[in-house]
């Protein structure tokens, strides 16, 4: 099907290669009993799958999406994704994760301090987008 698919699949990696922000993200699947990698690439409106068994860094060039890319790049912090020549952007959901395991784990009071400012700025973001929409 991938091969059928070509002239599409290509079209969307030209889309998502002149976006100002896309997104990547990665999981671990089972495939029929098989251990594999699922990348994701992706806008509010334009996505792009891999699955493969390949290590993450091989993959992510086999897309043929990131190493052409340019503009902001928002993902989970992988070593892998910072090879490329973009911009970096951090997820917020990532980073709330990372700073909800410091509170539980280590006690670290900063950590719940630095999520509740992060929620916070969301909420003020997203009050401030509702009003220039009316």
């Amino acid at each position: 099907m991938y091969h059928k698919l070509k002239g599409v699949t290509n079209h969307i990696k030209k889309q998502l290669i002149k976006e100002d922000v896309i997104h990547g993200d990665e999981t671990g699947i089972n495939v029929n009993g098989r251990g594999e990698q699922c990348h994701l690439i992706s806008t509010k409106n334009i996505h792009i799958i891999f699955i493969t068994r390949v290590e993450v860094f091989k993959a992510m060039n086999k897309m043929g999406v990131l190493p052409k890319y340019r503009g902001i790049l928002v993902h989970d912090f992988w070593k892998s994704y910072f090879k490329y020549k973009c911009e970096h952007a951090l997820c917020n959901v990532h980073i709330q994760r990372e700073l909800k395991n410091i509170y539980k784990i280590y006690k670290q009071e900063w950590a719940k301090e630095m999520s509740d400012l992060l929620y916070e700025i969301k909420e003020q973001a997203d009050c401030a987008r509702n009003w220039e929409l009316k």
